[in-house]
């Protein structure tokens, strides 16, 4: 398996969904609570 890294923080990544995002688990649930909360602003 490849592995890579974060492009958001840098830490390694290994998970494929994670390596075919470009970003790791950690950084993605920050994101995806970030997106949530701007939509529930309007």
């Amino acid at each position: 398996m490849e592995s890579t890294r974060c492009r958001i923080c840098g830490h390694p990544i290994w998970a494929p969904k994670s390596v075919e995002r470009g970003i790791g688990p950690r950084c993605w649930a920050r994101l995806q609570e970030k997106y949530e909360s701007e939509e529930a602003e309007g």
